[in-house]
């Protein structure tokens, strides 16, 4: 049982610096203006994210207590991470529109 548990959070890990590494390749094309400043909210996150599971490689040590307010962050920072990915997808939105809106008047 716990190989699978190292092997999940393992697989975590590697989908999360993948993420990072995207995220770093987009920033060197929309360095600037509202998506160079929303990726690197967006990476900030990511970073906490590969923490948070980089922690829970020690969770079986820990005891049930801290490994369960450590599951309660990640949590956190999951809800923050949606709300804030949400919060940049409509404002980019806005932008395009406004963009569009000027463009044909």
């Amino acid at each position: 049982m716990m190989t699978a548990y190292y092997f999940i959070v393992g697989g975590a890990i590697i989908l999360m610096l993948l993420g990072l590494i995207m995220a770093i390749q987009l920033k060197n094309v929309a360095a600037g203006g509202t998506i160079g400043r929303s990726v690197k909210i967006i990476m900030v996150l990511i970073v906490i994210f590969t923490v948070g599971y980089l922690v829970a490689l020690l969770m079986p040590l820990l005891s049930i207590e801290v490994s369960l307010i450590i599951v309660g962050v990640i949590f956190l920072f999951g809800a923050v991470y949606v709300l804030l990915v949400l919060w940049i997808i409509r404002r980019l939105i806005k932008q395009v529109i406004k963009t569009l809106d000027d463009g044909t008047q």
